[in-house]
């Protein structure tokens, strides 16, 4: 989502063409959220701009839905397999939710393919 917001060039192609796609719909996980200012809380993540302003930036684009964590969410969560190499709790968390909700995940990393989670990249 940072990249995203930023507009970074870190984004691949790929990506960005199915997010800037009149007619894809988006959503970003309020777990994507929480990440965000926990890690920007313990120096993780070096912001340019005040961190409040990020999630307003999240909350006001019009072009997103917020996706809040449901306990339908943690049922999918509590049934995926798990694989040793993949441990991050907020990835597994986005990954219970597209798979509950039928998503595509925009991500670099590879480990969510894994999961039957479609991934866009």
């Amino acid at each position: 989502m940072i990249w995203v917001l930023s507009e970074s060039e870190r984004l691949s192609h790929r990506a960005r063409k199915a997010l800037t796609n009149p007619g894809t719909r988006r959503f970003v996980s309020v777990v994507s959220i929480w990440e965000i200012l926990l890690k920007h809380q313990t120096g993780k993540l070096l912001a340019n701009h005040d961190i409040d302003r990020v999630v307003d930036a999240i909350e006001r684009q019009s072009s997103w839905t917020v996706l809040g964590m449901e306990t339908q969410h943690l049922r999918t969560f509590s049934s995926m397999l798990r694989f040793d190499e993949h441990k991050d709790p907020f990835d597994r968390l986005l990954i219970a939710q597209g798979i509950h909700e039928g998503l595509d995940i925009v991500t670099a990393d590879l480990q969510f393919a894994k999961y039957g989670v479609k991934v866009v990249w």
